[in-house]
């Protein structure tokens, strides 16, 4: 028994210089005193991020990858023509994922990761790989759908065939508006109008700015944002609320965010 856990200890010990290590060899890392002063502050994030991956991903090492669709989930008319959204999975449980982020996808769910705050990329990624797997579900269990963050963790709610299949036609149907005209849907500004129950004061304020701080980037600055909208108001009223709604009303309602300490 002693010598079980001497080997669990040094295990242990040697994991944690290797993330160690790797965590030192980011560029995003400043450089000499301030650097270790920052790694120092952030190690037991870190720590608790790589132990509550390691732990999930232990539940898809013997998970089948799922098989592309045969044909599109869904398709839609639009102007006499015919639009079709295929899924083809972009990793499975093999495939190579990095440490800071990454994601496994499998018949049984999909498990996305990134070492940083939720963002709006986090969001949508991962409710349209729960929507696919579910509009695509060949097992009798619903598949599950996770993303683990710095500080956070968030899970979707399993969906039936039907009601994924549904909101993949929505969202579908909003992809082809969009290609027909500049849609007044921002990721950031949509999901705190969303997050605040339809307030759209919050949205404004991610979409401006506050200044307070240099991470506090306005949405609006965001050259494809920019160029979109050079010139022409934003329509804050019916307009981006019904697009706001349309994509992440359905994630709001079917995910929850957990606080991990």
């Amino acid at each position: 028994q002693t010598h079980d856990d001497s080997t669990g200890t040094n295990n242990a010990q040697t994991k944690a210089h290797r993330l160690r290590d790797w965590a030192a060899a980011q560029p995003e890392l400043p450089p000499g005193v301030l650097g270790q002063a920052w790694l120092d502050e952030e190690w037991p994030q870190l720590v608790a991020f790589a132990q509550r991956l390691a732990g999930e991903r232990v539940r898809f090492a013997a998970v089948p990858e799922p098989r592309p669709a045969d044909g599109a989930l869904v398709s839609i008319e639009s102007g006499g023509e015919i639009w079709r959204l295929r899924f083809a999975p972009e990793s499975g449980p093999g495939a190579a994922s990095g440490a800071s982020r990454g994601q496994l996808v499998g018949e049984t769910g999909v498990l996305r990761w990134r070492y940083g705050r939720e963002s709006a990329t986090d969001r949508l990624g991962l409710w349209l790989h729960h929507l696919a797997l579910s509009a695509l579900r060949r097992t009798p269990h619903r598949p599950t759908a996770q993303w683990i963050g710095r500080d956070s963790l968030r899970a979707c709610a399993p969906l039936g065939v039907d009601e994924a299949r549904a909101h993949l036609e929505e969202l579908l149907r909003a992809y082809v508006a969009g290609q027909q005209e500049p849609l007044p849907f921002f990721p950031r500004s949509a999901w705190a109008y969303v997050d605040a129950q339809a307030d759209i004061p919050s949205a404004q304020r991610v979409w401006h700015g506050s200044g307070r701080a240099a991470s506090d980037r306005p949405e609006s600055a965001e050259p494809a944002a920019a160029l979109a909208w050079r010139g022409r108001a934003i329509p804050w009223g019916e307009d981006f609320a019904h697009w706001a709604r349309t994509v992440y009303g359905p994630f709001a309602r079917g995910s929850a965010l957990e606080a991990r300490a």
